[in-house]
């Protein structure tokens, strides 16, 4: 009786795990008053993905995570886009990926622009 609720509970951590995403380099994003549309580019086999907003004084960080169906698929590039509404306008604050702040994806062209 113990050895399926053990692997019912493994089965949902790592399908809680799956949902996370991997961050996602942003392609582009639009501000429009407090509202902000971001544009990026993910798999062919993407099951989902999400906009993480954390807004401070002087900037706005934005994380695309993205999770992908746990089979193979091609390496096709496929735009999405996610939108998000903020707290507070953008006004003056500056924009930030969070994507390039994961080790995974620091090395992103996008990340090293000074």
């Amino acid at each position: 009786m113990v050895a399926p609720l053990l692997l019912l509970a493994l089965a949902v951590l790592w399908w809680l795990e799956l949902r996370r995403g991997e961050p996602t380099p942003v392609t582009s994003f639009a501000v429009d008053g407090s509202r902000v549309d971001v544009t990026y580019t993910g798999s062919d086999c993407q099951d989902g993905s999400r906009l993480e907003v954390t807004e401070e004084a002087t900037r706005v960080v934005l994380t695309v995570r993205a999770w992908e169906f746990p089979t193979g698929c091609n390496d096709m590039g496929v735009t999405y886009r996610v939108s998000a509404t903020l707290d507070e306008p953008l006004g003056t604050r500056e924009v930030v990926d969070g994507a390039c702040f994961d080790d995974r994806v620091g090395g992103y062209p996008a990340c090293s622009a000074p």
